[in-house]
């Protein structure tokens, strides 16, 4: 959150025109770096877990699974909680059972506090207006998540 702060004050000083040191504009490109860094290994995250989600293939999805998710992982949903990675793709493979033509999708900025990201979750036909819309927020420790509770509260129904 820090680097956060300081590139968003770094950011400000320089578009009102304020001098800076050579050594204040270094920190802050260094911050700054390390923060689009951060967005996009955070955005690399969300579309490995999203990848794990529809991933139709058993053997493809398992091998997602270990690189998306700690061996101690707890993935928590409306359904079932999981605590392996069996349990993880046992839950998928049900999902995609009951829901053979729906895949997860986000849309929206994630909201990112130290090592959380929370993000918006669609679930429905590919293309389509999602059935299902809420919000998933996952822990991660080493840029792995370690734990994701997903809620998706609202079925949307057809447009009035």
């Amino acid at each position: 959150m820090k680097t956060l702060y300081l590139a968003a004050l770094g950011f400000i000083l320089s578009i009102g025109g304020y001098a800076q040191s050579g050594h204040t504009a270094r920190a802050r490109q260094a911050a700054t770096t390390h923060l689009n860094t951060s967005a996009a290994h955070l955005n690399t995250v969300l579309q490995k877990h999203l990848s794990v989600w529809n991933e139709r293939d058993q053997v493809k999805r398992l091998q997602k699974i270990r690189q998306t998710y700690t061996p101690d992982s707890r993935v928590v949903t409306p359904a079932v909680t999981a605590t392996t990675y069996g349990e993880i793709d046992a839950a998928v493979n049900e999902l995609q059972r009951q829901h053979k033509n729906y895949v997860f999708s986000t849309e929206g900025t994630p909201v990112v506090s130290g090592d959380n990201i929370t993000f918006p979750v669609n679930f429905g036909p590919p293309g389509s207006r999602p059935v299902f819309r809420g919000e998933a927020t996952a822990k991660l420790r080493d840029g792995i998540i370690t734990f994701l509770e997903v809620k998706l509260p609202r079925r949307l129904t057809a447009a009035r």
